[in-house]
């Protein structure tokens, strides 16, 4: 039983690490990414996030753009998906989700995404996500704050090339849209 419980305790203080990293990552690159995203953003704004689902786990730092019906995530996703390529389940990301209602809005930003970015890591996930993601290796997790400040500053690059929350037409003064 003492085994047990000094597993779920590391397995806690390793959900609290990616936490804790990522927000740190994240507050480093807010104010450049409040001026790609033409969005105040402050350090209030980041909240933790956890998320259990049969196909993996996600812990990551997230932002909400009221306004706009748009979820920013930053952090971790481990994953049983017998799709990736390699052994590692862990997969860095910066994830952005929009309300399903705006869905063919996000599908223009993705496409655009694909051809403002150097990368071939911009992916589409259901109708109204959109991610930039890079898979580590177990051993390599002491590479995570290094890889999520790395897409955190491509994202960043994008959002300013694609003009911001403007270019995507949304009206900031209507009321707050449906946030998932």
């Amino acid at each position: 039983m003492r085994l047990y419980s000094q597993t779920l305790s590391a397995i806690k203080d390793f959900r609290q690490e990616i936490l804790d990293r990522s927000k740190k990552v994240v507050e480093s690159n807010l104010s450049d990414l409040a001026s790609a995203i033409d969005y105040d953003l402050n350090p209030t704004k980041i909240v933790p996030y956890k998320y259990e689902h049969p196909e993996g786990k996600w812990i990551a730092s997230r932002i909400v753009l009221e306004k706009y019906g748009i979820n920013f995530y930053f952090g971790m996703i481990w994953k049983v998906n017998p799709h990736r390529q390699i052994d590692s389940q862990f997969v860095v990301t910066v994830m952005d989700v929009r309300s399903k209602d705006k869905a063919s809005v996000l599908l223009d930003f993705a496409r655009k995404c694909n051809t403002l970015s150097r990368s071939n890591r911009i992916c589409l996930y259901l109708p109204h996500e959109v991610a930039l993601d890079e898979e580590i290796r177990y051993d390599d997790f002491h590479l995570f704050e290094q890889t999520l400040e790395g897409l955190i500053k491509e994202w960043i690059k994008i959002w300013k090339a694609f003009g911001g929350t403007r270019a995507l037409g949304f009206d900031a003064t209507s009321p707050k849209q449906n946030v998932p």
